[in-house]
């Protein structure tokens, strides 16, 4: 016998594994820094005091740059992540290339903020 409970069961989507959404999520942060798309940028990160101006200037100043991921790390009891990130190949608004300092390199990490989702605290 089929009950609407269980119609309803079978139309939802599988729930993606938590290392799938951290996945998804780091994928999407690597394309939206490098898009310099700063609105999308702004809505999956919760940033540290001082990194929304940190973002506004690298999307004011280049008009291109890469984004290397490393060291990720997932912390399956914790339910979160962390990775390494650096900013290379940086083109500035002139056309030239620009050998990045060290303000180029910071860490992340990915956890799930008080609504539960999934959010880039940089």
């Amino acid at each position: 016998k089929i009950t609407l409970q269980n119609k309803k069961k079978a139309l939802q989507k599988p729930q993606k594994s938590e290392i799938e959404q951290i996945s998804d999520l780091m994928g999407e942060f690597k394309k939206q820094l490098e898009s310099r798309n700063v609105a999308k940028i702004e809505k999956i990160s919760q940033f540290i005091p001082g990194r929304e101006k940190f973002v506004d200037q690298l999307t004011a100043n280049y008009k291109k740059l890469s984004v290397k991921i490393t060291n990720f790390q997932y912390i399956a009891q914790k339910q979160h992540a962390t990775a390494d990130i650096e900013l290379t190949n940086l083109v500035d608004k002139n056309g030239q290339l620009v050998k990045p300092a060290s303000w180029s390199k910071f860490s992340i990490k990915i956890a799930k903020d008080s609504r539960k989702q999934y959010k880039i605290h940089w």
